[in-house]
């Protein structure tokens, strides 16, 4: 790997999370949205689902506080 992945994967907020990562357990997918998206946007996600089985759909609100770190906790 070069160098600059490594400061990358250090600073990292989900770090942690993969440090225990078994990477023969089912991967986790989140699919989100925009706050401010359009008809078509928010209807795209249910297509993805049908790409990725497992996947969660969060719709984001158009409220503060709704950051990625916080809704993928």
């Amino acid at each position: 790997m070069v160098p600059e992945t490594f400061v990358d994967m250090d600073s990292d907020t989900f770090a942690s999370y993969f440090l225990d990562w078994d990477p023969d357990s089912p991967l986790k997918v989140l699919i989100t949205t925009s706050p401010k998206a359009t008809k078509v946007t928010r209807n795209y996600p249910e297509e993805l689902v049908g790409v990725f089985s497992r996947a969660e759909i969060f719709r984001r609100k158009k409220e503060r506080g709704f950051g990625m770190g916080r809704i993928a906790g």
